[in-house]
């Protein structure tokens, strides 16, 4: 039972008294390989969510981007599901983008996960040159 000496996130959760230095139990997320075919790279971008079925739109910005998608930190609750249609607009380098996507992944009432779904091949290519522009920046900014 959670609490009890030994086991205090609770009966069969696999977390012992002790664990922290040993690592996290097998079989946890911390330990799973990254799945993503692309990198992610931290950005800071206001962001317009639009909800293709209904058309409402909700205000919030864009922490991380790659090639496939983003994750998107909303002003108001996102009150959907996930593999909801979206249109992802915002702003970054002077570039003005509008994605179509999904809802992938709901990480809390205020962010969400989208993959973009079909791309024309000019917003594929400009996407590609920001995120490079962006890899780039990273690069420069790490110390040496």
């Amino acid at each position: 039972m959670a609490g009890e000496a030994g086991d205090p996130a609770g009966a069969g959760s696999g977390w012992t008294e002790g664990a922290a230095e040993a690592g996290p139990p097998s079989g946890t997320a911390l330990e799973r390989p990254e799945r993503r075919g692309f990198p992610r790279h931290a950005v800071d971008a206001s962001a317009t969510l639009t909800l293709v079925k209904g058309g409402i739109s909700m205000r919030g910005r864009i922490v991380n981007l790659s090639q496939s998608g983003c994750r998107v930190r909303t002003d108001e609750r996102f009150q959907v599901g996930i593999y909801t249609r979206i249109e992802t607009e915002f702003h970054l380098n002077g570039i003005a983008f509008r994605l179509g996507g999904v809802s992938q992944a709901i990480l809390n009432p205020n962010t969400i996960g989208i993959r973009f779904l079909e791309m024309s091949e000019r917003k594929r290519d400009q996407l590609s040159e920001l995120i490079a522009e962006i890899a780039k920046a990273e690069q420069a900014n790490r110390p040496a």
